[in-house]
């Protein structure tokens, strides 16, 4: 019996100057995705605040803050890595007392105003981000997961 060989082909991008265009874009050139991205983002920031958020929107919320830690750790908006870790960190504090209330989400002020400040922070990134920097920012948000350097909240 041969040995299966580790060997596997890169994939060939047949049209790169559409590639490299599509990279140089800005976030919010792409206009109805960037609003169904933003919408459902405030949306579930909304809910949090009201105290009806569930396990998808939190999950949305915890998505924008990780990409906002991810742009700030590639250099956009490096100046407010500290707000952005102190939105993670509220975030992980709510999550951690919903076990003790049964599934429910519930904010105090001070974690409400630093999970917002992160979400204006996350705003401010996406009017100056390209989408190659945003897919690099998701690479190393699936890179730091993989690698088991994350901090679990949910």
């Amino acid at each position: 019996m041969r040995k299966k060989s580790k060997y596997k082909p890169k994939g060939v991008r047949l049209d790169t100057m559409t590639w490299l265009r599509e990279g140089m874009m800005k976030a919010t050139d792409k206009k109805s995705e960037y609003l169904t991205m933003h919408l459902k983002n405030m949306s579930a920031l909304d809910s949090l605040a009201k105290g009806t958020a569930n396990k998808k929107e939190m999950d949305i919320c915890i998505g924008v803050i990780n990409v906002a830690e991810a742009l700030c750790e590639l250099g956009v908006g490096s100046e407010y890595h500290q707000l952005v870790l102190d939105a993670s960190s509220a975030l992980y504090d709510v999550c951690k007392r919903s076990f003790e209330i049964n599934d429910r989400f519930v904010c105090k002020g001070e974690e409400l105003s630093a999970i917002k400040t992160g979400y204006e922070v996350h705003d401010a990134q996406m009017e100056v981000t390209t989408l190659a920097m945003l897919d690099d920012a998701l690479d190393l948000i699936d890179k730091t997961i993989r690698a088991k350097k994350a901090k679990v909240i949910v």
